[in-house]
């Protein structure tokens, strides 16, 4: 099932980004960023959640940019857990999230 991001959905996000960067990120930067965005209008993160646990992640920003002219969805941040990798997850997430940037007006 996929769906806007929530702020309970946080902590499970911030697992999934610091295995994607290797590395341990500072929970209460990364809590504040994410709690300013998912409530922006110029960023739309979706979850996939599969027996209500979250497995993957693709955080959108949408803007204006001179060099097309038009509104343009850029991936900020795409991870699928371990567990669910190699099963057409991340595959489907992104054909969704064209989708969702095609309705907000990009191009």
């Amino acid at each position: 099932m996929y769906g806007k991001a929530t702020i309970n959905n946080c902590e499970k996000i911030y697992a999934m980004i610091c295995d994607m960067e290797c590395k341990q990120l500072p929970f209460d930067k990364f809590y504040k960023i994410y709690q300013q965005q998912i409530n922006h209008k110029q960023y739309y993160c979706i979850v996939c959640e599969c027996n209500d646990v979250v497995v993957s992640v693709l955080n959108l920003r949408f803007e204006q940019q001179l060099h097309h002219c038009e509104c343009i969805a850029e991936i900020m941040e795409f991870a699928v857990d371990r567990l669910y990798r190699n099963k057409g997850r991340g595959k489907e997430m992104f054909y969704n999230t064209c989708q969702i940037a095609k309705d907000f007006g990009c191009t």
